[in-house]
């Protein structure tokens, strides 16, 4: 009984008790409730961190930039040839070979000395009329009435080869002519000493001079066929043919310059031994096509030359064409009979057997 009673003061005295509130976190007493400027503040940083990063960001794409522009025009002033476009690499030659299987490579090498053309006597002036000229009053006769007459005709115009007599004597000129046969007849040595003789009569004639360099020329003396093309020039600087020569001579060197220069005499002037430069020329690049046709144009003007056909024989090899090949050595091998030549006739007459061979 006396327990019940305890109990009962107990719960008087717990309903007058009340709840108060728990003691706030030690941590949360230190720190301020956030507020507006703050808040404004952590913002502002935050985008001031953003602008700069960006900021660098534009600093070194601009600073990559002017390196990239700095290394561009240095290379480009100090080093052109870098942004040079490469050339194409020419086609891989192809190997032609003959119905027998016989490489190009056996077949003789071309002739490169020009041929020379015959000299062009200066033709003689006709003898001045020494009768009185006919007054008004008389009756003109009808053109070549005298001609018809007396049963004569009228020459036609030499054509012009090319080298010119300038100012030579009768004697002079008969002594070119005999030189220049020993010549074509291959009698370098003989016709050397002919010109020589001849230059010392007149030693400013151009077909002097020429015939003097071809002979230089063909027994391998280059300086000296050289020396005496430029003293053909300066007695007649409109020479084609020691134009053409000396072009010839230098087309290994510079092959573009030499071609403009043949096309710009052979527009000028037409002759055999311009086209024949020419076709030297393009088969020293190996454009044996085009040096078909040049040849074919040098043979065409000058079909006697033994040469010309034998360049033509062998272009038209390069361009597997034997058996028009076979008939241009046959021909040129025929007219060395009356012409000399600067190839090996032993090897077209090798040559000749291995192509009819293969028919």
């Amino acid at each position: 009984m006396s327990l019940l009673l305890k109990a009962l003061k107990h719960a008087d005295r717990g309903s007058a008790l009340s709840l108060e509130p728990m003691a706030a976190r030690a941590s949360d007493a230190h720190t301020p409730p956030p507020t507006a400027q703050a808040a404004a503040e952590l913002m502002f940083e935050k985008h001031a961190a953003s602008e700069k990063r960006r900021l660098l960001i534009l600093l070194g794409s601009l600073g990559a930039v002017v390196v990239v522009m700095g290394v561009y025009f240095y290379v480009a002033i100090f080093m052109p040839w870098v942004f040079l476009p490469k050339p194409p690499s020419p086609p891989a030659q192809p190997v032609i070979t003959t119905q027998a299987q016989r490489p190009i490579e056996t077949l003789p090498p071309l002739t490169q000395t020009i041929p020379a053309p015959p000299p062009a006597m200066k033709p003689l002036e006709p003898a001045r009329s020494t009768t009185q000229a006919p007054s008004a009053d008389t009756p003109k006769p009808r053109a070549n009435s005298a001609l018809r007459k007396e049963g004569a005709s009228v020459a036609p115009a030499t054509p012009d080869t090319g080298i010119k007599v300038v100012g030579g004597s009768a004697q002079s000129s008969g002594g070119i002519s005999n030189a220049y046969q020993l010549l074509q007849d291959g009698r370098l040595e003989d016709a050397r000493r002919a010109y020589e003789k001849l230059r010392a009569l007149e030693p400013r004639n151009p077909d002097v001079l020429l015939g003097l360099a071809l002979i230089a020329q063909r027994q391998g003396r280059a300086d000296d066929a050289v020396q005496h093309y430029l003293k053909a020039l300066e007695a007649d600087p409109k020479n084609t043919f020691a134009q053409a020569s000396l072009t010839g001579m230098v087309a290994r060197a510079d092959p573009q310059a030499a071609e403009t220069k043949f096309k710009s005499l052979i527009a000028q002037q037409p002759a055999a031994y311009l086209y024949f430069g020419l076709g030297n020329v393009y088969a020293a690049q190996g454009r044996w096509n085009e040096a078909q046709n040049a040849y074919f144009d040098a043979q065409r003007l000058e079909p006697d030359s033994p040469d010309y056909a034998f360049n033509l024989a062998v272009s038209l090899e390069h361009i597997n064409q034997p058996r028009a090949a076979l008939d241009y050595y046959q021909r040129a091998l025929k007219l060395i009979q009356t012409r000399s030549a600067s190839f090996d006739v032993a090897q077209v007459k090798s040559r000749i057997q291995q192509l009819g061979s293969a028919k």
